[in-house]
């Protein structure tokens, strides 16, 4: 897809997210450092670092999963997300797990 609907549903849950220029609402959606990570396209080693950076701040993971939440709220319709959300939360539970998602 060339939005990036994956990544605004996981902003939209909670957590922060990293795209690269290739992900259409990469510059929409991400607000560096707030939000999430935006890393060059094709970059492996962009990757590994801002995933390492994520990893080992739990406290920074939250904080910007909460910012990537309001933000997401922000730019799409409630219902919208809400449906995608339930529909989510549906399939997670029949598989028996739930999801990683910070308190909000």
């Amino acid at each position: 897809e060339s939005f990036g609907y994956a990544a605004l549903e996981a902003a939209y849950l909670g957590l922060p997210i990293i795209l690269s220029g290739a992900t259409g609402c990469a510059e929409d959606l991400v607000i560096e450092g707030v939000t999430g990570r935006q890393v060059a396209e094709g970059s492996p080693e962009a990757l590994r670092a801002a995933l390492t950076e994520l990893f080992a701040a739990p406290d920074q993971v939250k904080r910007m999963g909460v910012a990537a939440k309001e933000h997401a709220r922000g730019l799409c319709s409630d219902a919208t997300i809400e449906g995608f959300a339930s529909a989510l939360e549906d399939i997670l539970d029949e598989l028996g797990r739930q999801p990683s998602v910070p308190a909000s």
